[in-house]
């Protein structure tokens, strides 16, 4: 039996190594997509000349591309300073659209995922 994990073990290490090239491209895609969705909104403009709700907008599409994401994924792929980001999913707690699964885990409400 002990074979049997030691083989499984080696095999997931293996595959893991494989893969995780494909995972950076998949967070640099993350963040092309988001910086667009941001500069088109003017994050990168004074606050006082933001588009409301960019931040919003950053954390729906990630999960609705990812399904439901741990708070720090969400924080590091979005690029979003984590105090800005815990007030944005709160209100989108409160407003019903992103449900907590669990600590720190979040996805889309039922409406959000049609």
């Amino acid at each position: 039996m002990n074979e049997i994990i030691e083989k499984l073990d080696a095999e997931i290490a293996e595959v893991e190594r494989a893969i995780a090239p494909l995972r950076e491209y998949e967070v640099k895609l993350i963040r092309l997509r988001a910086a667009k969705h941001a500069i088109a909104s003017g994050v990168d403009a004074p606050r006082a000349n933001r588009k409301p709700g960019t931040a919003r907008a950053i954390v729906l599409q990630l999960l609705r591309e990812n399904g439901p994401m741990r708070f720090t994924d969400i924080c590091t792929k979005s690029g979003l300073v984590s105090g800005n980001l815990g007030m944005t999913i709160s209100r989108m707690i409160d407003a019903g659209s992103v449900v907590r699964l669990s600590r720190g885990v979040y996805d889309l409400a039922e409406s959000g995922k049609r």
